[in-house]
């Protein structure tokens, strides 16, 4: 769980490069992709389907999923970490903005595209942002702050 006071892009990303192992932003740049992060992401989390995790009931069946797997998608992926990095992260997943559902439909509203649940939470995890997970459901609550004026900016329009 990592606390940024006062982020801005360059301090989220050099936390961001220091927790995954690189001296900077630059240096894991030119050492990773948005593949390799998606991948890296996918591995720590076998649950993690495109239409978001595996639920308990669904945990037995979630391996012969695999086609759900491989339709991660990286530039929804990308989009949602963007998005998410323009977010003020908070100590404690916040209830009030919605689940990652509801947060990935602002994510479609603010790049133009469909952004699946899966990918959305792909970049949570990936970021570092704390989340809970929803008894029986495949969304999660995740840790970004109601004042941040860009998750106001980006409020669904349904």
């Amino acid at each position: 769980q990592i606390l940024i006071r006062n982020p801005n892009l360059g301090k989220c990303q050099h936390v961001i490069a220091r927790a995954h192992g690189y001296s900077s932003w630059q240096e894991m740049k030119k050492q990773s992709t948005p593949e390799d992060a998606l991948n890296e992401v996918m591995a720590a989390h076998p649950e993690l389907l495109v239409w978001g995790l595996a639920t308990f009931r669904d945990k037995k069946n979630y391996a012969e999923s695999g086609h759900d797997r491989l339709r991660l998608s990286v530039d929804e992926f990308r989009a949602s970490c963007e998005w998410l990095l323009l977010c003020k992260t908070i100590k404690t997943p916040n209830d009030r903005i919605g689940s990652s559902y509801g947060l990935k439909h602002r994510v479609e509203k603010w790049v133009g595209e469909y952004i699946s649940n899966g990918a959305f939470i792909a970049a949570v995890f990936f970021l570092g942002i704390p989340y809970k997970e929803y008894w029986g459901s495949p969304n999660i609550s995740v840790a970004i702050s109601s004042r941040c004026e860009h998750l106001k900016k980006s409020s669904p329009s349904h």
